[in-house]
């Protein structure tokens, strides 16, 4: 048996064992004052490391009676419930106040322009009676609403695309309607609501992203109500769309297609051709569909080349505008049937262009034959190929027509849905006034090819 006593007395030194403990008692000194010295640097680095937010939060006035002395008689407590009432009430009718007077979110106007559009299905275009409200409490009807909307013409659109209206495919996302019926025409457009005893000029310009000095020049300087069209040969669709509706500019997308002048005029390597199968205008027709997103609908130059080919334009047409996008008409001497009937048969939005003017001079007799015609006609599109040299002009001249009356809507605003695909559909009728200023850089030209500078670049 092992004696423990005698072996301890033998193996175990006192002394040996104090300087052990001592030591450990040393480094957990040593630990202790290294952590109390570097605690607060340690705390700003733990500090660092957590999400940093702050909500300001607006509180009702609190008592800073202390808790102590929380023993309230009768009286107080019904003065305190009267006071409670009467600062709710004043913030109620404040707030009333401020709502009344806010500007209307673009959502907000957007809901309420559909619901005043699908509320007059069967008319042309909701009706907008200018009635100040009766309201005592100061809330804004429908009008109201709108007109304060129009008037908030650079608020930026919002950043596209928006959930539910794509669809991811192969070549990049396209628009598509969403789940419960919704347009991307809708979604994308500019909120504006035309008053119908109003004359009222969209103007549209195209080129979009094909220089970047005059791009930026375009976006910048003309009024966010100018609807501008994208081409789908910029190197930065996404990026110009981007900018533009940043802005406040309704964006529409070309499509290049082949005239009556090709091969003179290209409509570039990813345009529509009329002598090709079906399935090769498909797979161009995906490419331009799935430049960008954000776009209201798109716009074409068409003559009656199309003819030649015609199931297939129609075909190719029905199924983009059932997508639910817009189609801008560029050639508004066009007897476009074809696209109209595509139109018609998927409830898509049209609207045609009216006249293709080139501005050089605000003293060029050519402008004021181009007022003329605005005021024979309380619609009128008005399609622009854009210089350097003539957009300050334009701005001018933008000006100069509100002055005199006449509202400058985005083009969207102009867009209907064709009634009958047999009926000759409304073509705009050439005056001919601007038939003969050709000369003058005013004109009406089916032989014109919207798009062959971009067949260029």
């Amino acid at each position: 048996m092992i004696d423990t006593k005698a072996l301890l007395q033998t193996h175990f030194q006192p002394r040996a064992f104090g300087y052990g403990m001592g030591g450990v008692a040393l480094i957990y000194l040593g630990l202790f004052g290294y952590a109390l010295l570097s605690k607060n640097g340690t705390y700003r680095e733990l500090e660092s490391r957590l999400s940093s937010y702050a909500t300001i939060i607006e509180h009702d006035v609190i008592s800073q009676q202390p808790l102590s002395d929380a023993v309230i008689s009768d009286e107080e407590l019904h003065h305190d419930k009267a006071q409670t009432s009467h600062n709710k009430a004043q913030h109620t009718e404040h707030s009333a106040e401020n709502d009344a007077h806010k500007t209307p979110s673009h959502d907000e106007v957007a809901h309420a322009i559909e619901t005043a559009e699908n509320d007059t299905e069967h008319d042309n275009a909701p009706s907008t009676d200018l009635k100040p409200s009766d309201k005592e409490d100061g809330t804004q009807t429908l009008t109201e609403l709108l007109n304060n909307s129009n008037i908030s013409t650079t608020k930026a659109l919002p950043v596209a695309p928006l959930q539910g209206y794509y669809e991811d495919t192969a070549q990049g996302p396209i628009p598509v309607k969403t789940e419960t019926g919704r347009l991307p025409f809708n979604a994308y457009k500019k909120p504006f609501l035309l008053n119908q005893s109003q004359p009222a000029v969209a103007v549209v310009v195209s080129g979009l992203g094909l220089s970047e000095s005059l791009s930026k020049t375009l976006i910048e300087q003309l009024p966010s109500a100018v609807s501008l069209i994208l081409s789908p040969y910029t190197d930065k669709p996404d990026y110009w769309r981007k900018q533009a509706r940043s802005r406040g500019h309704e964006i529409w997308l070309n499509l290049p297609i082949q005239t009556q002048d090709y091969p003179y005029s290209d409509p570039g390597p990813m345009g529509l051709l009329s002598d090709v199968s079906i399935a090769y205008n498909q797979e161009r027709l995906g490419w331009l569909l799935t430049r960008t997103a954000g776009y209201a609908g798109v716009a074409a130059y068409t003559d009656h080349t199309i003819k030649r080919s015609a199931s297939m334009y129609k075909d190719l047409f029905t199924r983009t505008l059932s997508r639910g996008i817009g189609f801008l008409q560029l050639n508004g001497t066009q007897e476009d049937n074809i696209i109209q009937s595509a139109a018609f048969q998927t409830r898509a939005p049209y609207v045609a262009n009216t006249a293709q003017i080139n501005i050089t001079s605000l003293d060029q007799s050519s402008l004021k034959v181009a007022q003329d015609y605005m005021a024979s006609h309380l619609r009128t599109v008005i399609h622009v190929d854009p210089e350097f040299s003539n957009i300050e002009v334009l701005n001018s001249w933008l000006v100069n027509l509100q002055n005199e009356g006449f509202v400058l809507a985005p083009v969207s605003a102009f867009a209907d849905i064709p009634q009958s695909a047999a009926d000759n559909i409304e073509v705009h009728e050439s005056d001919p006034h601007v038939e003969q200023t050709h000369e003058s850089d005013v004109h009406v030209d089916d032989h014109h090819d919207a798009h062959s500078d971009e067949a260029h670049h």
